[in-house]
């Protein structure tokens, strides 16, 4: 990636979050303010924060296991088996159409996976504890960690495959474990996801949306550019997605709706209910 687009997309960036970041501005009740409105806000946070984070995140995984949690890393493993069966046909119908326009808009989608993009969100980051806004700090420590997170997962699962690329002219199931071979998944899809998603979770709406979109063209360009199959993108996108965004909900906390685990309800649990119209049972599932 060459170093004007690697400043064009901190720019973007650094536009999208400022716009993202706005206060919304919030109506007085006939002109008075309440007594919270009225109370001194409340001391900023310590930026000791990201180090008890970055500890905890690390033990996080091991310590909030669940069995819902199984259950869905099967399904998404289901899903990405499922996709290799077109691996071969989707890589063809996708490099076929990668040229003009459509070419050059990939070449900047691809440049949202690159590794040197964690160089521009650290600067980001760095930009940010100017500011007092905790919130747009803490998203971008969180998309930084959260891109740093996954690629380390996706380069010691590559390694451990060593699935050969298409572009190399190899059939879709040829893994040559612990080789040179480094296709699935993808890294440059897992980070992209991984640098987005935490800024949809922390600002939701069409700025922060759009960007995880951005990420989405990650994955089409590096099957247009027979760097990897289409299953390899998918898994990259589920690892970098969902580490990015149970991140963001564990830093949010509790008081954001992250999660529903201080009531103590259980994660796989029935509750019966009844109206004057109906009876029945509701399952509550909790992950």
């Amino acid at each position: 990636m060459s170093m004007q687009r690697l400043l064009l997309l901190l720019a973007l960036a650094s536009m999208t979050i400022s716009v993202a970041a706005q206060p919304v501005p919030t109506e007085l009740n006939q002109g008075m303010l309440s007594a919270e409105e009225t109370a001194p806000p409340p001391a900023a946070p310590s930026f000791n924060r990201f180090g008890v984070w970055v500890a905890g995140d690390l033990l996080a995984p091991f310590q909030s296991a669940r069995p819902t949690h199984a259950l869905v890393g099967a399904v998404a493993l289901g899903a990405v088996a499922t996709l290799s069966l077109a691996d071969s046909s989707l890589s063809r119908f996708g490099q076929d159409r990668y040229t003009g326009t459509t070419a050059s808009a990939l070449d900047i989608a691809n440049d949202l996976g690159d590794s040197r993009m964690l160089v521009a969100s650290s600067l980001l980051w760095g930009g940010t504890l100017l500011t007092s806004n905790t919130r747009l700090q803490d998203a971008a420590f969180t998309s930084l960690e959260a891109g740093v997170y996954a690629s380390v997962l996706t380069r010691v699962v590559k390694s451990a495959t060593g699935r050969v690329r298409p572009r190399d002219g190899s059939a879709p199931y040829d893994f040559q474990p612990f080789s040179e071979h480094r296709s699935f998944p993808s890294g440059h899809t897992t980070l992209a996801f991984a640098l987005t998603v935490p800024w949809a979770v922390y600002y939701p709406g069409p700025v922060t949306y759009g960007l995880v979109g951005v990420a989405g063209g990650t994955a089409v360009a590096r099957i247009a550019t027979g760097s990897h199959w289409p299953s390899d993108v998918l898994a990259g996108a589920l690892v970098g997605g969902a580490t990015g965004y149970l991140l963001a909900r564990r830093h949010l906390g509790p008081s954001d709706g992250s999660s529903d685990s201080v009531s103590g309800a259980p994660p796989l649990a029935v509750y019966p209910f009844a109206t004057a119209e109906a009876r029945g049972l509701t399952l509550h599932l909790q992950f």
